[in-house]
């Protein structure tokens, strides 16, 4: 790899900071057990600041996530 690719790479990779910002890290302080229900999904989305729409996503996904089979190789685990 020449000097200019090297320069080019650490280029794009400031551009990509620039446009999606630094990660910030998430505290956990809730810890789920058991089943996942809407109202816990909601409460994390309240608990996290994040916007209608991804709240949206994030049910939507629960309810095709809850009408999967589950799968065989599970055991222990009753519906």
């Amino acid at each position: 790899m020449g000097l200019e690719q090297v320069r080019s790479a650490v280029s794009e990779a400031e551009a990509a900071t620039e446009l999606l910002g630094v990660a910030r890290p998430v505290p956990y302080a809730v810890e789920l057990k058991g089943r996942i229900t809407r109202d816990m999904v909601e409460e994390l989305s309240r608990l996290k600041g994040e916007p209608d729409w991804m709240r949206r996503l994030r049910l939507r996904m629960l309810e095709i996530f809850e009408k999967l089979p589950m799968p065989k190789w599970v055991r222990g685990w009753a519906r």
